[in-house]
């Protein structure tokens, strides 16, 4: 079995990684460990990959239940999060429960959130089904619902026991589900490693060692800010776009697509704000073209964009707060922008698209 160390400051925790992990009995064993009582927590569409381990569970003769709910952004709200607590109440899930968040990000965000507040506190572990959530929500310890003021203002920080990747789930996903994590990749790489972004842009496949080099990049930053004082809010580069561009469309598009165009308006700006060269802002937008990541969004109006940015968590003493690109591979935090230059950036790269 592969694994990872995350050390943090206050707890160290493992990723195990692996083909076929979900048809072992590695996972069970590691549980069995932690708790008499389990929780699987996944979306309703995911029992074909939660049934392996319900069985190995129930063959064992260990205390399990499977709990789900809808896919979507949309239904990652407060009343998911109380509908699925009220459920482990109900049957008397106590303070010895570990649930298991088995899906995407919404999944983990829920489950880890319950995990954070059920009885003061909980153990959970998170085995990742996207590839999204194998390289970004599953590394962090970030949970949050989504309220009808803006994306994930609600939620805690609160790290798993441990990550379980089982690489073979990906054969499950559609090229757009593929292309959402790969867009996350992206993002690591342009922050932080300039090398990484050579290979992605070469490469004609997402291979293991890409996402273990990408869950890397995001350990790194972790392990050195786990609270984002400072280091980790190199992570929201694209974010504070891409976020407020999914909440004006009421999450109709995926946050991978929503990304795409936070990753482009964040870098434009990034040169407008004299940080980035712009042959180095075409580079990107020129790699995006290539690897074909650019896809129509709906109409969508400015002022709530800018609206919900006005909003977003990042922000400090009601000032808005970017992280921005100095070079491909090099960031900045904390940058403050003024309304006129982001609806500037905004026109530039969605166009017609603004209203």
């Amino acid at each position: 079995m592969q694994k990872l160390n995350v050390n943090l400051r206050k707890q160290r925790y493992l990723i195990f990684y692996e083909n076929n992990l979900l048809k072992t009995d590695f996972i069970v064993d590691f549980c069995k460990k932690l708790a008499s009582n389990f929780v699987i927590i996944t979306h309703t569409n995911l029992e074909f990959l939660a049934k392996p381990l319900l069985d190995q569970f129930n063959g064992k003769k260990i205390n399990i239940k499977y709990l789900s709910f809808p896919k979507g952004e949309i239904n990652k709200t407060k009343k998911t999060k109380n509908d699925l607590e009220n459920q482990m109440l109900n049957d008397n899930f106590t303070k010895d429960t570990l649930i298991i968040a088995l899906g995407g990000g919404i999944v983990s965000d829920i489950a880890g959130f319950i995990a954070s507040t059920y009885m003061r506190g909980i153990p959970y572990i998170i085995i990742p089904t996207t590839l999204l959530a194998m390289v970004d929500a599953s590394i962090g310890g970030k949970t949050a619902v989504n309220t009808e003021h803006g994306k994930n203002l609600i939620g805690t920080i609160y790290h798993p026991k441990a990550v379980f990747i089982d690489f073979d789930v990906l054969k499950t996903l559609s090229k757009d589900e593929m292309k959402n994590g790969y867009i996350e990749m992206l993002k690591h790489a342009l922050i932080l490693k300039k090398d990484y972004f050579e290979k992605l842009l070469f490469s004609n496949e997402i291979t293991p060692k890409q996402i273990i080099d990408s869950i890397k990049i995001k350990k790194q930053v972790i392990e050195k800010d786990e609270d984002e004082k400072y280091y980790r809010k190199i992570l929201n580069f694209g974010h504070t776009i891409s976020h407020a561009l999914e909440a004006a469309l009421d999450y109709k598009i995926s946050h991978g697509q929503a990304l795409v165009y936070g990753i482009l308006i964040e870098s434009h700006l990034s040169y407008k704000m004299n940080f980035l060269s712009y042959e180095e802002f075409q580079n990107i937008f020129d790699f995006f073209k290539f690897k074909k990541l650019l896809n129509n969004i709906p109409n969508i109006s400015k002022d709530k964009i800018i609206a919900f940015i006005k909003r977003d968590k990042k922000n400090i003493f009601g000032k808005n707060r970017f992280t921005l690109l100095k070079s491909i591979g090099k960031s900045i935090i904390n940058v403050e922008i003024i309304e006129n230059h982001i609806v500037k950036s905004l026109l530039v790269i969605l166009g017609g698209n603004i209203c």
